[in-house]
C-alpha cells in the first residue's frame, strides 16, 4: 500500500474541517471600516451652557474624540448628581436610543441633561440638594464622567435627570 495514500481522505477531511472553520471565524470578523470602541482616554468631555425655561434646565455635554483614529459609541446616556460626600438621590433612568454613533477624529457628540428645577416643586415631593457634580455615563463605553455643577436639584424618583441619547 503506497504511504501517500493511506491517510489521503483523513487529510482531505481534516484539511476541510479546517477551512470550515476559518471561515467561520472569518465570517464573524467586523469589516476592516468599523470603527473600535472610544476609550476614556480618548474622548474630552466638557459641559455647555446651564439653560433654564419654565422651571426646567438643560445642560448640552458634549464628547469630542482626541484621538489618532475614529471610534464608536452606543448611543444611551444616563445621568445623576452628587455632592462632594457621593451621589444624590435617584439616578435617571437609561436614555432611549440604539445603535451608535461613530466619531472621527475631532468630531463631536452630544447629549442634553434635563432636570426640574426644585422651586416650583412641593418641599415632600422634591427632597432639595446642592449638587455639585452631574455625572454622565455612557454604559457602553463602561465609563462616568464627574462634571462640576452648582445646582439646587430635586432627589426623588418623580424628579431624577434624564438625558438624550448621544448624537453627532
Amino acid at each position: 500500500m503506497d504511504p501517500s495514500t493511506s491517510h489521503g481522505p483523513r487529510l482531505l477531511a481534516a484539511l476541510a474541517a479546517g477551512l470550515a472553520i476559518a471561515g467561520t471565524f472569518v465570517a464573524v470578523l467586523p469589516p476592516a471600516s468599523a470603527a473600535d470602541m472610544c476609550g476614556a482616554d480618548s474622548l474630552y468631555v466638557v459641559k455647555g451652557r446651564l439653560e433654564g425655561a419654565a422651571g426646567n434646565r438643560y445642560l448640552t455635554v458634549r464628547l469630542t474624540n482626541v484621538g489618532d483614529d475614529a471610534c464608536s459609541a452606543g448611543t444611551a446616556t444616563k445621568a445623576g448628581f452628587r455632592d462632594w460626600s457621593g451621589a444624590l438621590g435617584v439616578k435617571g433612568a437609561l436614555s432611549a436610543g440604539s445603535g451608535a454613533v461613530t466619531l472621527a477624529p475631532g468630531e463631536t457628540a452630544t447629549t442634553v441633561i434635563h432636570w426640574t428645577d426644585p422651586a416650583p416643586v412641593p418641599d415632600d415631593e422634591c427632597q432639595e440638594a446642592a449638587a455639585t457634580l452631574v455625572t454622565l455615563r455612557v454604559p457602553s463605553l463602561k465609563h462616568t464622567w464627574r462634571l462640576p455643577l452648582k445646582a439646587q436639584v430635586c432627589t426623588t424618583s418623580d424628579y431624577a435627570p434624564d438625558s438624550q441619547p448621544l448624537a453627532s
